[in-house]
């Protein structure tokens, strides 16, 4: 299956379902103080995009970049072994594209 060019790099390794190219994209259309930013979820996908409200140095609108669930999503089981209870566990997690997730503190109230 050809990688579609409506998906970030950091998630062509699978087929997309989300954003595929249709005969009417699906699009994002923000208007505030006075800028309107319009771009369509395949855009959005590549690239966030931003606006100045006014010359240099000024307010400005941003739209992030899109990211399909399945991009954050995570579902696991840690075993933690012994614990005792006001043990207190920190949960980093290094995602695909470099970036960080934390859960900080988990306190343990039981025995396991």
């Amino acid at each position: 299956m050809p990688i579609s060019p409506m998906c970030p790099r950091s998630i062509r390794r699978r087929p997309p379902s989300c954003w595929r190219s249709r005969a009417t994209p699906t699009a994002l259309v923000v208007e505030a103080n006075g800028v309107r930013l319009d771009q369509t979820l395949g855009q959005l996908c590549e690239r966030g995009v931003a606006q100045h409200t006014q010359p240099w140095a000024s307010e400005a609108l941003l739209l992030h970049r899109a990211v399909p669930a399945r991009a954050y999503r995570f579902s696991g089981v840690w075993e933690l072994g012994r614990t005792e209870p006001g043990d207190t566990w920190y949960v980093e997690v290094r995602q695909a594209n470099g970036q960080y997730a934390w859960l900080s503190p988990v306190m343990i109230e039981g025995v396991g």
